[in-house]
């Protein structure tokens, strides 16, 4: 297994703080957000390898990140080529790059990089190995009309299978959101 940490976008709903410096490495507690991510990581057994997929415009900050961090994992820091929020890829451009420009061929974990979490990834990816199919993270934002439309709402069935993910929607079905977490 191994996971692709989205970390390409230019963070521009939080200028200043994210004109010259990733969202993703933006320090929370005395470390990077993405620290934190792969202190999430550890304990999935079954993973060896992370690829953290950015922009050309941070890229240098992502590789002198890494030059200084020390993990059981071999990380890869992608560079996806683009300079601007006008041109970036997305986070679905972004994986197929990653998949491709890696080669990729394996079961998949995919985290937007700027996401913190409280809930065991290692549990996760239990029910991914046990029920062989794709699990996706949730949370309940409990008010659909105040918050939830700022994010990708999911609607679920009665088995809490995914039937539906509409991203930002001006009338949101429900309050479940799509964390970023696949």
């Amino acid at each position: 297994m191994k996971s692709i940490l989205l970390a390409a976008g230019y963070g521009t709903r939080l200028y200043p703080l994210t004109k010259n410096r990733p969202k993703p490495l933006l320090p929370i507690a005395g470390k990077p957000i993405l620290e934190h991510i792969i202190a999430k990581l550890d304990p999935i057994k079954q993973l060896q390898e992370i690829f953290v997929v950015t922009n050309d415009r941070f890229h240098s900050h992502f590789t002198d990140w890494n030059a200084g961090f020390s993990s059981r994992f071999t990380i890869q820091i992608i560079n996806d080529g683009t300079r601007s929020n006008e041109d970036r890829l997305g986070a679905i451009g972004d994986i197929y790059f990653t998949i491709q420009s890696a080669d990729l061929n394996d079961d998949l974990l995919i985290i937007g990089g700027d996401n913190l979490f409280d809930f065991n990834l290692a549990e996760a990816t239990e029910q991914f190995f046990q029920r062989n199919r794709s699990v996706v993270g949730l949370y309940d934002m409990k008010d659909p009309d105040k918050v939830a439309r700022l994010y990708g709402v999911v609607s679920v069935d009665e088995e809490g299978r995914m039937t539906r993910l509409e991203e930002k929607p001006d009338k949101p079905r429900s309050a479940l959101i799509s964390t970023a977490i696949y």
